[in-house]
């Protein structure tokens, strides 16, 4: 029995016209939140746009692959994924014993999120063939196109004055032979790129996908994907292989500012096309984040303020942090947000009925939209990165309701050896959460160098402790599981402590792996 896949896809290609000014435009990341309704047979996307530069040089195109229903999403969403959602990685200091001076340390946690980045879009001239749809959602003009051939969907592009980069007929192809529709993004004419907004659409699918090979033609190196997946049960990538990392090769001195680093590197020993899970469980903590009492009786308020004086001071002690969306209400009435999102100036002779109802489209709804998500039982984190020659194959996830929860806590301690000893002088160890654990010289004796840099100098050449492949139904099928080889890097292989009566910082001997298996690729 064939059962046809319907996916729903988001990003996509950004076409730039370079003008006067040169201006390229780059994806180099991509935040992407879907939810799965398989009850229903609907999928929605929610992506956060990024970008810099003049309004009137971008264009985005999205392969989607039903008529999408398209709506503003709320950039207050990706804020709150990456708040709590985040892997965190925290080191514990203990003594044993007693040391003369050494009191009980927490070295904290950090978490880790992307950078910010940036990218944009236009608005539309003439007509195009197959337009089924088109419109404007928020600061945007949108069309929805299908075309049977790239010279047809190139053309229309090119006579709507989008820069159309070489190459790009190639790329479309998988798509058009899809039957895909084709999401056409670009700024309205009375729009800057400060009125940049996250978009959504919403169609029939039960699973979700991201067109990383269109995304191929305008993408930085190293891509960095961060996907969030809402639904009924976890979800997995069943086009790409799932990895899970070696946390030996986390930086657990400074909160594992690596574990991006750690995660592409454990996807390029998989092959290159690869995701880890960084949580999936419970969405209970975000649940009220976006949408709660406290701020609806804030918009109320401001609802029915009629001093623009009450307005400004309710607007501005609300502490919302509404970003993008509330600067598009905002810039459509003349007013500027600060960059703490802070109403600049006086709204004197500003109608504040219409920007109310201005706040309510770009603001409140989207943040009301977007807090629906919490009600699903599940919310699956994964993240990976891939280079443009690695845009080969679109990563496809599904939900799986017989795999386990996956915690974003990454936990070690660093025990120290007191037993009477000044505490400069004390041995001391780095034990992981699996019992691995490693030698480390005394503060005393680091010669000037870091716990940092003695840490990352033995880095393993195992990044992926496990390579497996999901799928829809049952556990996944296991690839390569190297915890033995991550075990053998470390004396006394079994033991809970492989420390060696050495003051030398890590013994133990660093192996070979994969060999031309699965050959590592270093990033340059």
């Amino acid at each position: 029995m064939v059962m046809e896949l319907m996916a729903a896809w988001a990003c996509g290609g950004m076409f730039c016209d370079p003008g006067p000014l040169e201006v390229q435009v780059v994806q180099n990341a991509e935040r992407v939140a879907f939810h799965i309704d398989e009850d229903a047979g609907v999928v929605e996307a929610h992506v956060q746009i990024f970008y810099e530069g003049p309004p009137d040089a971008f264009g985005w195109v999205v392969p989607v692959a039903k008529q999408p229903d398209v709506f503003l999403s709320s950039d207050r969403l990706f804020d709150v994924l990456a708040e709590e959602l985040a892997p965190t990685v925290r080191l514990d200091q203990v003594q044993e014993g007693n040391c003369r001076f050494g009191p009980r340390i927490s070295f904290g946690c950090a978490k880790r999120s992307f950078d910010d980045i940036g990218f944009a879009d236009t608005g539309f001239a003439g007509e195009g063939p197959n337009v089924v749809d088109q419109g404007q959602v928020g600061p945007y003009d949108y069309v929805v196109l299908q075309a049977s051939t790239a010279d047809e969907l190139l053309g229309w592009l090119g006579e709507n004055s989008y820069a159309v980069p070489d190459g790009l007929s190639g790329v479309l192809q998988p798509y058009l032979a899809a039957d895909s529709y084709f999401l056409a993004v670009r700024l309205s004419k009375d729009r800057d790129a400060g009125d940049i907004a996250p978009l959504g659409w919403r169609y029939s699918g039960d699973a979700a996908s991201i067109p990383i090979q269109l995304t191929s033609i305008a993408s930085a190196p190293d891509l960095r994907l961060e996907v969030s997946v809402f639904g009924a049960a976890r979800a997995v990538p069943t086009s790409y292989l799932h990895v899970a990392i070696n946390e030996a090769n986390l930086d657990w001195f400074s909160g594992g500012t690596n574990y991006y680093d750690v995660v592409s590197r454990a996807a390029d020993q998989a092959g290159g096309h690869a995701f880890a899970t960084d949580y999936a469980g419970s969405p209970d903590v975000l649940r009220g984040l976006l949408w709660n009492g406290q701020i609806e009786a804030r918009a109320e308020a401001m609802a029915g303020a009629v001093d623009p004086a009450v307005f400004v001071s309710l607007w501005n002690d609300s502490q919302l942090q509404v970003g993008s969306n509330a600067a598009v209400a905002f810039a459509g009435h003349g007013v500027e947000l600060t960059e703490l999102g802070q109403i600049a100036g006086s709204l004197d002779g500003v109608n504040l009925a219409a920007l109310n109802a201005d706040l309510d489209r770009y603001v409140w709804e989207p943040m009301r939209r977007a807090e629906r998500l919490f009600d699903a039982p599940w919310v699956s984190r994964m993240s990976s990165s891939l280079d443009a020659d690695e845009m080969t194959v679109d990563p496809v996830f599904e939900l799986n309701h017989d795999m386990a929860p996956v915690d974003n806590r990454h936990e070690a301690t660093m025990f120290i050896e007191c037993n009477g000893k000044r505490f400069t002088d004390a041995p001391r160890r780095l034990e992981l959460s699996d019992g691995r654990a490693y030698r480390f010289p005394p503060t005393g004796e680091l010669g000037g160098r870091t716990d940092s840099e003695l840490w990352l100098d033995r880095s393993s050449a195992i990044e992926a402790i496990r390579i497996e492949q999901p799928s829809k139904h049952g556990q996944p099928e296991v690839i390569a599981d190297m915890t033995e080889d991550a075990w053998a890097e470390v004396d006394g292989v079994g033991k809970k402590c492989g420390c060696s009566p050495s003051a030398a910082p890590f013994a133990g001997s660093l192996l070979a792996l994969f060999g031309a298996v699965l050959a590592r690729r270093r990033r340059g």
